[in-house]
C-alpha cells in the first residue's frame, strides 16, 4: 500500500515539476520579447518572410515578389505568418503563438527523455529546453527556427513511439512531420534519408515489417517534399528544394566566412562576402539576372573553387564552425 502511495506521490511530483517548467518556459519567452515592442520584432527579424507572405496573400505564390524569388525559401513559415499578416495581428499574435510552440518543445523533450531513459532524464531534458538561452530569445523572433525545431523533435519522437508500439499511422505521421520540418528549412533535408534508413534497419523485429514501415515514412515525404520540388521544377527548370543552396555554400566557404563568425553572426559575414565580390563576379551575377538556378550555380562554383584552393583551411574551419552554427546563426 505504501509503495503505491509513494509511486502516486512521485508521479504527481514529476507532473508538478513539468507543469512549472512549461509555465516558466512560456512566461520567459514572452517576458524576453514583448517588452521590446513591435518595431524591434519586425526590424530585427527576417523581414523577407513578410514579403513572401504578402505576395502569397495577393495571389502571387510563395515568391519574394510576383514572379521573382519563387524558390528561394521554403513555404511553411510564410504560410504560418499569412493569417496574422492579413488580420493585422502579427504582433503580438505571432509572438504568442511562437512562444507556445517553443513551450511545447518542453513536453516533447520530457517525453523523449522518458521514453529513451527515465523520468529524471526527461525532466533534465525538459529543463534544458525550457531555459536554453538561444531558444528563449529565438523562439519568438521573426524567423523559422522554432518551427523547424518543433517539427524535427516531434518527428523524431513520433518515429520512436511508432517503433515501440508498431503503429503504421505513427510512422506515417512521423514522416509527414519531418517533411514539414524540411519544408520549413531546406538546410535539414539530410534528416529525411536518415529517417527512412533508420526505420528500415532499426524500427522493427522483422525485415518485412521494417520495409513496410519505411514505405509509410517515405510516402508523405514523397508527396509533400516531392510536390514542392516538382513545383520548383516547373518554375525554375530544376527540381530543387531551394535556389539558395549555392549562396549558402558560398557564405559558409568564402574568405570572409570568419570575418564576424563565430563571435558574431554568420549573417554579418555573409554581408561582408557580398560586399567584397570582385567586379567580374558582380558582372556574372548581373548576367544571370533573374535566373535563380544560374545564380545559385554561380555561388556554388565560387564556393567549390575556394574549397579546392584552400583544402586544409576548409577542414580546419569546418571543425571550428560546426559546434558554433546552432549558437550564433541569426543572432
Amino acid at each position: 500500500m505504501m509503495n503505491r502511495k509513494t509511486q502516486a506521490a512521485g508521479v504527481l511530483s514529476v507532473r508538478a515539476m513539468l507543469g512549472l517548467l512549461v509555465a516558466a518556459a512560456f512566461g520567459l519567452r514572452l517576458m524576453i520579447r514583448l517588452p521590446r515592442g513591435e518595431s524591434s520584432f519586425l526590424e530585427n527579424g527576417y523581414t523577407f518572410y513578410l514579403g513572401l507572405s504578402t505576395t502569397f496573400l495577393r495571389g502571387g505564390g510563395f515568391c519574394s515578389a510576383p514572379g521573382e524569388g519563387c524558390a528561394s525559401r521554403m513555404p511553411v513559415y510564410p504560410l504560418l505568418i499569412s493569417p496574422f499578416l492579413s488580420s493585422g495581428w502579427i504582433y503580438p499574435g505571432l509572438v504568442v503563438l511562437q512562444a507556445a510552440i517553443g513551450t511545447a518543445m518542453v513536453w516533447v523533450a520530457w517525453k523523449l527523455g522518458l521514453e529513451l531513459f527515465n523520468a529524471r532524464t526527461g525532466l533534465l531534458a525538459a529543463g534544458m529546453t525550457a531555459f536554453s538561452p538561444y531558444a528563449v530569445v529565438h523562439d519568438t523572433a521573426l524567423q523559422e527556427t522554432v518551427l523547424v525545431n518543433a517539427f524535427l523533435a516531434l518527428g523524431v519522437a513520433l518515429l520512436i513511439w511508432a517503433s515501440r508500439v508498431s503503429s503504421g499511422r505513427l510512422f506515417a505521421a512521423g514522416g509527414a512531420t519531418l517533411a514539414l520540418a524540411v519544408l520549413t528549412s531546406a538546410r535539414i533535408g539530410f534528416v529525411l534519408p536518415i529517417a527512412i534508413a533508420w526505420t528500415t534497419l532499426c524500427a522493427g523485429r522483422s525485415w518485412k515489417r521494417r520495409v513496410r514501415d519505411a514505405v509509410l515514412v517515405a510516402l508523405p515525404i514523397a508527396v509533400l517534399v516531392g510536390g514542392w520540388m516538382v513545383r520548383n521544377w516547373s518554375l525554375t527548370g530544376a527540381p530543387v528544394l531551394t535556389t539558395e543552396a549555392g549562396s549558402n555554400l558560398w557564405f559558409a566557404n568564402s574568405p570572409w566566412t570568419f570575418s564576424h563568425f563565430p563571435r558574431g553572426s554568420i549573417d554579418r559575414s555573409s554581408v561582408e562576402a557580398i560586399e567584397h565580390l570582385t567586379a567580374q563576379q558582380v558582372t556574372a551575377l548581373e548576367t544571370a539576372g533573374s535566373n535563380e538556378i544560374a545564380v545559385s550555380r554561380l555561388w556554388a562554383t565560387w564556393a567549390f573553387e575556394y574549397v579546392k584552393t584552400h583544402p586544409i583551411e576548409t577542414m580546419q574551419r569546418a571543425l571550428e564552425k560546426e559546434p558554433q552554427v546552432a549558437i550564433t546563426r541569426n543572432l
